[in-house]
C-alpha cells in the first residue's frame, strides 16, 4: 500500500502548524520524519492516523483520495499509530489491550480464555522471539514490553502502515536493540514504517528515506544512505545549528558545597558520597538501573527512607518527602514527564501553576488568585518560548519538546529562581526532544547555574553531559565509583567508568 500526503495545510487560530507539506510513503521501507519540536511532525502523523483533519490538502492511498473521521477509521484502512506517550489502558492486561474492541465471545459475554489465546497467537506471529507477559496489567510491565504490546495491537488489526513516534525513547540498550530488530522484521514483511525519532544515529541506521520538516514546511526528502548527522542538524535548525554546536561554559570557581551527601543509602543505591557547589553543574551517569536516578529522586525525598547524611549550606538536614525538599529550596524535574510531572487533560496554565500555586491569602484560605495565575503563566510561556495556542491549550496536545518545557516551567513559575532554589535536579532533561529544543533546555540550565543555583543533571546522553557539566559522578552497581573532571571528559572514559573499570572514588 502506497500512501501520499498531498499539500497538507493545518491551521489553528493564530498559527499555521503545516504549510503545504507533500510526502509519500512506500511499502517495505522505513521512512523517518525529523525536525525540531514544533516543526510539524506530530501534526502530520496525527492527520495520517485520523486523530486530526487537515485544513486543506488530502491523503491518497494507492492513488485514491481518502479522509478519516477518527483513528478507528484510519486503522480500518490499515494505518496504525504507536504514540510516544502510549495509549494502552493501564489496568488491563497485555492480552486485553491487544484484543481491545475485538474481544471474542457470545451474546455480549467476553470469552477470557480466547482473549488470552488470540493475543498470545498474535504476539507469537509478529514477535516469535519475544516472551511477553500478557496476563499482568500493563502498568506493571516495563516500557519496552508496553511498546511491543502497542505494536502487536496495531498489527493484529491488520495495519499495513505503522507510525512509530519515538519508539526507543527511555529504553535501555537491550530493549532498544530488540525494537530495532522488530522494525527490521516488519519492514521485511512489506509494511510501511513511518519513524519519528530525535536519535539521529538511529534514524540514519534504520531508515531508507528521511523527510526533514522545519517550521511546518518540508525542507527535503532524501535517501538516508547519502546523509550524516551534521547535515540533518543543519537542515533541521538552519542558521541556529552552528551556534548550538559551538556553545561553551566557563569554569566554576572553588567554593563551599551547597549540597553535600555522605554515605547515603536507599532503595536502589548505597553508600554514596556526593557534593555540588553554587553555580556548578554536576552530572550523574551510569548504565540502566545503576542507581543514579534513584539517588537523584532521594535527594528530593521521592525515593523512600534513606540512611546517611545530607547537608544543605553546611547544615545537616533530613529529607523524607518532596514537601521538605521544596522547603529547603530543592526542586526536581523528573524523567517520564507525563507519568511523573504533567496531567495531559489539564491546560498549560494549570500544569505550570502546580508547584507554586498563587493564592489570594484571603483569610488564610488557599483561594487561587486567577489574575496572578494568568500573569505568571504568561511570563513562563514567553520565557521558555512554548509553542502552543495559549495557556488554555491542554498539555496532552503539545509536542514532546513543549511538554518538557512545561515540566521545567513549573519550577520557574511565579518565583525568582535565584532566591527560590538552592538546588535543582534534572533527570533526563531532554528526553524525547529534538536538537533545537535540546539547545533551548541547555540554555535554561546554564542560566540557572549562572544565577548561582547548584544543578544536578542525570542523563543517558553522554554528549549532553559533556556539554553541560563541570564534573561527573559515575554510578555502577548502585554506588559511585568515579568522579571525573572536565579534563577527563571523553566517551571512552565515561563508558569505562560506567562499566566499573575506573577508579577515583567520589569523596
Amino acid at each position: 500500500m502506497t500512501i501520499r500526503l498531498v499539500d497538507i495545510v493545518k491551521e489553528y487560530p493564530g498559527t499555521t502548524a503545516l504549510s503545504g507539506v507533500s510526502v509519500d510513503f512506500r511499502p517495505g521501507e522505513v521512512h523517518a520524519i525529523v525536525g525540531e519540536n514544533g516543526a510539524g511532525k506530530t501534526t502530520l502523523v496525527s492527520i495520517l492516523s485520523g486523530a486530526n483533519r487537515p485544513t486543506r490538502g488530502h491523503i491518497e492511498i494507492d492513488g485514491t483520495a481518502r479522509s478519516f473521521d477518527g483513528p478507528r477509521a484510519a486503522l480500518d484502512a490499515g494505518i496504525g499509530y504507536v504514540s510516544q506517550e502510549g495509549t494502552l489502558v493501564p489496568f488491563l492486561s497485555g492480552a486485553e489491550n491487544i484484543m481491545l474492541g475485538a474481544e471474542p465471545g457470545r451474546l455480549g459475554v467476553i470469552d477470557r480464555r480466547r482473549v488470552l489465546a488470540d493475543a498470545v497467537s498474535a504476539a507469537a506471529h509478529f514477535f516469535p522471539d519475544r516472551d511477553l507477559d500478557l496476563q499482568s496489567p500493563v502498568e506493571d510491565l516495563d516500557y519496552a514490553e508496553r511498546k511491543v504490546i502497542e505494536i502487536v495491537r496495531a498489527l493484529r488489526a491488520a495495519a499495513t502502515v505503522l507510525i512509530l513516534d519515538e519508539p526507543t525513547a527511555s529504553l535501555p540498550a537491550a530493549d532498544k536493540e530488540m525494537l530495532v530488530r522488530a522494525i527490521g522484521e516488519l519492514k521485511a514483511r512489506g509494511l510501511v514504517i513511518i519513524l519519528i525519532s530525535h536519535f539521529l544515529k538511529e534514524v540514519l541506521a534504520l531508515s531508507d528515506r528521511v523527510t526533514v520538516l522545519r517550521d511546518g514546511r518540508k525542507v527535503e526528502t532524501s535517501d538516508a544512505g547519502g546523509l550524516d548527522e551534521a547535515h540533518l542538524v543543519q537542515r533541521m535548525l538552519g542558521a541556529t545549528a552552528q551556534a548550538f554546536q559551538e556553545r561553551h561554559r566557563a569554569p566554576v570557581p572553588p567554593g563551599e558545597a551547597r549540597l553535600a551527601v555522605r554515605g547515603l543509602s536507599g532503595a536502589g543505591f548505597r553508600d554514596v558520597d556526593f557534593e555540588v557547589r553554587p553555580g556548578e553543574i554536576v552530572g550523574l551517569i551510569g548504565l540502566s538501573e545503576a542507581g543514579q536516578i534513584a539517588f537523584a529522586e532521594a535527594l528530593f525525598g521521592a525515593g523512600g527512607r534513606t540512611t546517611g547524611t545530607i547537608a544543605v549550606d553546611g547544615r545537616t538536614v533530613r529529607i523524607d518527602d518532596p514537601r521538605e525538599a521544596r522547603r529547603l529550596g530543592i526542586g526536581l524535574v523528573p524523567d517520564q514527564r507525563m507519568a511523573k510531572a504533567l496531567v495531559a487533560e489539564y491546560s498549560i496554565g494549570e500544569n505550570l501553576a502546580v508547584v507554586n500555586l498563587p493564592s489570594t491569602g484571603m483569610g488564610g484560605l488557599p483561594i487561587v488568585a486567577g489574575a496572578r495565575e494568568r500573569t505568571n503563566g504568561a511570563a513562563v510561556f514567553a520565557q521558555l518560548r512554548i509553542k502552543a495556542n495559549g495557556l488554555e491549550q491542554a498539555v496532552g496536545e503539545l509536542s514532546g519538546g513543549n511538554k518538557q518545557k512545561v515540566s521545567i516551567g513549573r519550577w520557574l513559575y511565579g518565583v525568582d529562581a535565584r532566591a527560590a532554589y538552592r538546588v535543582l535536579i534534572f533527570v533526563e532533561p531532554t528526553e524525547g526532544v529534538d536538537v533545537g529544543v535540546k539547545a533551548e533546555i541547555h540554555d535554561i540550565i546554564l542560566k540557572l547555574a549562572d544565577a548561582g543555583v547548584a544543578i544536578v543533571v542525570v542523563s543517558s546522553d553522554l554528549l549532553e553531559i559533556s556539554h553541560l557539566c563541570d564534573r561527573v559522578s559515575v554510578f555502577c552497581d548502585g554506588t559511585t565509583t568515579a568522579a571525573l573532571g572536565r579534563d577527563r571528559f571523553h566517551e571512552d572514559a565515561f563508558v569505562a567508568a560506567m562499566a566499573g573499570r575506573a577508579t577515583g572514588r567520589m569523596g
